[in-house]
């Protein structure tokens, strides 16, 4: 929303209006959401009203994802970072289409990966997963029989 405040760096239009430059920067500070959206969504009114600019398109994404891949969350900007992706096991998935059960706007389909999951070592399963079979720190690697490495 500051993309166009009067005066901005990014405003390409040269509209200005201080009504709205007041509500996004008191938005800005606002810490309950709940007034934050309301100061935002005045603040759109009035861009809205005024018009200096005139959307004519807006990006649609559609994905499709296995339900198994955890770590993939919706967002407005439609960012997602793999680093975060995992394949959950049998249990998590049980419970997250537990979560989802009823929702007419969704279909269960299969869940094709590894049942067992699949888990970076960030995330806590990983990290069990990957101590449970590293040896202790304290534990020289074993060695080949001609004693080089």
């Amino acid at each position: 929303m500051d993309l166009f405040v009067t005066g901005g760096e990014n405003n390409k239009t040269g509209w200005g209006n201080a009504d709205y430059d007041r509500l996004v920067r008191d938005a800005a500070a606002e810490l309950d959401p709940a007034k934050r959206m309301g100061m935002l969504q005045a603040a759109e009114a009035i861009l809205v009203d005024e018009l200096p600019v005139l959307p004519i398109y807006n990006y649609v994404t559609q994905t499709t994802f296995s339900p198994r891949l955890g770590g993939y969350f919706p967002n407005v900007k439609d960012e997602h970072f793999p680093k975060f992706w995992y394949w959950m096991d049998e249990e998590e998935l049980a419970a997250k289409r537990a979560g989802l059960a009823g929702r007419d706007d969704m279909q269960a389909v299969e869940a094709w990966g590894p049942e067992n999951g699949l888990y970076p070592p960030a995330h806590p399963k990983g990290r069990a997963r990957a101590s449970d079979e590293a040896p202790p720190l304290d534990q020289a690697p074993p060695r080949d029989k001609e004693g080089g490495d």
